[in-house]
């Protein structure tokens, strides 16, 4: 099995190698300073993301807002590309800039200030949501 041994300093940790060995015992055996080890595929970590196209997201805002709005441009986004936004209830950044956007439709509002004013009234849950743009 693969280990991968961090050292231990004041503050934090800084990874310094990679080995093989049969245990954890085993790895810290190979040391000579004092070192933190985890299993290699320890360092992935599994997470539940929210898949959305972005004219699916589009759509969705400008029924919501009654608004044309376009992810792509305010995420300044390539074709083929994909977007990372965590969604939180109360995490709204700009709520002015929303009720000027619901009102005129000009105010300039993020896609991920959107997506927080929804969850915060219930239309969309939380979560970690990746919008895949492609044109």
């Amino acid at each position: 099995m693969l280990y991968v041994g961090y050292d231990r300093t004041k503050d934090n940790y800084i990874k310094s190698k990679i080995i093989e060995a049969d245990s954890i015992e085993e790895a810290s055996k190979q040391s000579s300073t004092e070192v933190v080890w985890k299993k290699a595929h320890e360092l992935f970590k599994r997470e539940v993301l929210i898949t959305v196209d972005n004219d699916d997201i589009d759509t969705l805002i400008t029924h919501i807002y009654g608004h044309e709005f376009e992810s792509a441009a305010d995420l300044e986004s390539s074709n083929d590309t994909v977007h990372r936004i965590i969604v939180k209830k109360g995490e709204l950044v700009d709520d002015m800039s929303i009720l000027e956007f619901r009102k005129t439709g000009e105010e300039l509002v993020s896609t991920s200030d959107l997506m927080c004013d929804m969850c915060d009234k219930g239309i969309i849950e939380e979560g970690t949501y990746i919008i895949e743009v492609s044109w």
